[in-house]
């Protein structure tokens, strides 16, 4: 067995073994969440895939279109999604893949009138459009308007971001918290996630904290999200 085959076969050994523990400590962390959850059908509506994350972390049904997808990260659609989802949740979409370039389907709502704008969906944990769109206006169907909470994570960490749209988003008579990778002024609603103080790289806030990562929790619940939803 030469070094590199060696290597492999340790790197593969020594995952399932941080996956085992994980999975067990996972166990235990989800008992408790899922014991302090008060509310067993919340529609949560994010930019991401923070959502679906949630939702699974709750061991609930998805009671919402915004699972293993992204908008995009400029925030002004996922801002025109949230100011008018009873619109959007009746526009046609259209495939737009070949046009966006992406290895994933993309699908855009396109709008019935001049005063709304379209909105493109990622839909990057897909294999096919057609099965992106079924699973879209399936939960669609779920959603619980009287029960709506809006999670915005915020990629803010682009000097030419326009912090306007997140204080537009912050005084949207709404339930909703922005989550943010550095400090907006001026905010009630909000959370700074601490896992970019150093480092600004997209997505990191789903990665499991500590050591090898065989922690349950990510670094999304150092935002407390169970009281959110309960509130």
């Amino acid at each position: 067995m030469n070094l590199k085959t060696l290597y492999d076969f340790l790197k593969k050994y020594l995952r399932k073994i941080v996956l085992y523990i994980r999975s067990k400590n996972e166990k235990i962390y989800f008992k408790k969440l899922r014991k302090r959850n008060k509310n067993p059908n919340p529609t949560i509506i994010g930019n991401n895939c923070i959502a679906g994350v949630i939702y699974h972390n709750l061991g609930i049904k998805y009671y919402s279109p915004t699972i293993n997808l992204y908008f995009s990260n400029d925030g002004k659609e996922y801002l025109d999604f949230v100011r008018d989802i009873k619109y959007y949740s009746t526009c046609q979409m259209e495939d737009i893949t070949e046009e966006e370039n992406k290895p994933f389907p993309v699908g855009r709502l396109i709008p019935k009138d001049s005063t709304h704008n379209p909105v493109r969906v990622y839909f990057m944990h897909y294999k096919t459009y057609e099965q992106a769109h079924k699973k879209w206006v399936e939960r669609f169907k779920r959603v619980n308007y009287d029960n709506i909470f809006y999670l915005w994570e915020v990629y803010n960490d682009n000097d030419a971001f326009d912090e306007s749209l997140v204080k537009t988003f912050d005084k949207l008579p709404l339930k909703k918290m922005s989550l943010l990778h550095k400090n907006i002024d001026g905010l009630e609603h909000s959370f700074i996630l601490k896992c970019y103080e150093k480092d600004y790289a997209v997505a990191k806030v789903l990665l499991h904290k500590g050591f090898l990562r065989i922690s349950a929790k990510r670094n999304l619940d150092d935002f407390d999200y169970v009281s959110f939803l309960n509130s």
